[in-house]
C-alpha cells in the first residue's frame, strides 16, 4: 500500500514585519523541508507581498519584484527547493497576498 505524508503549514505575516521574522521563518522552513524529504508540502498564508508577480515553469517557482531583500528571501527559499506558487486568486485590489506553496504542481487552489 502506498502512503503519502503531508507537511502542512499556515501562517500570517503582518505588513511591515521586521526582517528577523522572515529570517526565522526561512530557517524553520529549511529545517523542516530538509528533514522531511519525500513528503508533500503545502505552505499557505498571507505573506503580505503585494509587489511580487508569480508564475511557475516545469522546475518550480518564478517571481519578479522591485522590492528589496525583505521580500525576496521567501520566494528564493521556495524557488531553491523547486516549489510552486499555486494560488492565482487576487484580492479586491488585484494583488495575490494569500499564497500556496507546494512541491507538487498538480494541486489545485479553488
Amino acid at each position: 500500500m502506498y502512503m503519502l505524508t503531508f507537511v502542512l503549514c499556515s501562517l500570517y505575516i503582518p505588513p511591515s514585519t521586521p526582517v528577523i521574522v522572515y529570517d526565522s521563518f526561512i530557517s524553520a522552513a529549511q529545517s523542516v523541508i530538509d528533514f522531511h524529504t519525500g513528503c508533500l508540502f503545502i505552505i499557505c498564508g498571507d505573506f503580505n507581498f503585494p509587489d511580487i508577480s508569480w508564475s511557475n515553469d516545469d522546475f518550480g517557482l518564478i517571481y519578479s519584484t522591485p522590492s528589496g531583500p525583505r521580500i525576496q528571501c521567501v520566494p528564493e527559499l521556495f524557488s531553491f527547493y523547486n516549489f510552486f506558487q499555486l494560488n492565482q486568486v487576487s484580492n479586491l485590489h488585484g494583488y495575490i497576498l494569500d499564497l500556496v506553496f507546494s512541491n507538487e504542481i498538480r494541486l489545485a487552489v479553488v
